[in-house]
């Protein structure tokens, strides 16, 4: 790590400021939007954010740098700015709390995941023909409960078992497709009044959209939404309709949380659900909840006494579990106190898969 002492041989800049405390172990690393203003890095520095954020106003040009964030404080960690910023490499190493995405990024040679999440926060990573992940797994994810996408394009020319940009689609085909885009986002997607998966995938190629390949869907548990591994099969939408087709399922490993389907047209939207056997009865109910926004509590009603235990999961805006309640079997009404939660927005995650998420806001 370079010290400050030196940070000129690495940056030149036109009306440059930056706001840092430290050695660039910063709590605030900005690039200000006055005219001209630039941030262009030189060689490989590494630009540390220790529980900090990144906003860039101006103009970053980040050579073959990296910028890690790390902290173990539950402090407020994201990227923001009055532009998309591009990193060469961004390196997510976060002990405590996550980092949030306030605007679009472009990555193009890796997005490292060491430790806590990264919360796509409705905006999109964008990986570019070049960018790829690296190392993504339970302990730190790309999510994003409420909106937000990675993106990746590739040329697909008979494809063998390819994964592009590590972005947990692979695909295997005959088929040429020329340059494709992909999109990973992690929305439920509402099939017949109720939520799949917290993912899904779309493909866009530049040409024999209709032609078909084998696609290997993956999936981490947390996406679960409370639907049983055993139980999902892939649901298409097609780009000239709305409504969800089962498409079944060749093969699936639940321990190793993937799905294999042949015959999957090239263009279209993927999820994964429940397979029409386990949706009997899923939505004949009618759930409100209210007041919502809510200052200090909110009430749960259901049209109808509940059959078996509910069992209801509320999430923070990153996914992470916070509290588990029951609505026991006969019950239609349950009070859930908000007092202990900041202002923001939350999940309600129902775990045996009777409704859908419902978003929670506390003001």
């Amino acid at each position: 790590m370079k010290s400050c002492k030196n940070f000129s041989t690495y940056l030149l800049s036109v009306g440059l400021l930056i706001t840092y405390f430290g050695n660039l172990n910063a709590q605030q690393l900005m690039v200000t939007n006055g005219t001209g203003t630039r941030l262009i890095v030189e060689d490989s520095l590494k630009l540390v954010l220790n529980n900090g954020a990144f906003i860039n106003n101006g103009t970053f040009a980040s050579g073959k740098s990296a910028v890690i964030f790390t902290g173990n404080a539950n402090a407020n960690s994201f990227i923001s700015g009055t532009a998309p910023t591009a990193f060469y490499q961004l390196i997510i190493n976060k002990q405590g709390n996550d980092v949030q995405l306030n605007r679009d990024i472009l990555v193009t040679h890796s997005l490292q995941m060491i430790q806590g999440n990264l919360e796509l926060n409705g905006y999109t990573a964008d990986l570019g023909t070049t960018g790829i992940i690296n190392n993504e797994h339970p302990g730190s994810l790309i999510t994003g409960y409420l909106g937000g996408q990675v993106k990746v394009t590739t040329e697909l020319n008979a494809p063998r078992a390819v994964n592009p940009g590590n972005i947990g689609i692979e695909i295997t085909s005959d088929g040429r497709y020329g340059a494709t885009a992909i999109i990973r986002g992690h929305q439920q997607q509402l099939n017949k009044g109720r939520g799949g998966i917290h993912r899904y995938f779309e493909l866009r190629p530049s040409y024999n959209a209709d032609q078909p390949m084998q696609a290997k869907f993956m999936y981490y548990p947390s996406e679960l939404a409370g639907i049983n591994d055993n139980a999902l099969t892939v649901f298409s939408q097609q780009t000239s309709s709305r409504s969800w087709m089962n498409l079944g399922k060749d093969k699936a490993n639940p321990l190793q949380h993937w799905i294999m389907k042949s015959n999957v047209k090239a263009a279209g939207r993927y999820t994964l659900d429940a397979g029409i056997k386990d949706l009997v009865n899923k939505n004949k109910l009618d759930i409100q909840l209210y007041p919502n926004p809510t200052i200090n509590s909110f009430r749960l009603s259901i049209s109808e006494p509940v059959e078996i235990d509910l069992l209801i999961r509320l999430l923070d805006a990153h996914g992470h579990l916070l509290e588990t309640r029951s609505l026991q079997k006969g019950n239609t009404k349950l009070v859930w106190p908000m007092d202990q939660y900041p202002q923001g927005n939350y999940i309600l995650s129902f775990a045996n898969k009777q409704y859908s998420d419902l978003k929670v806001i506390k003001q």
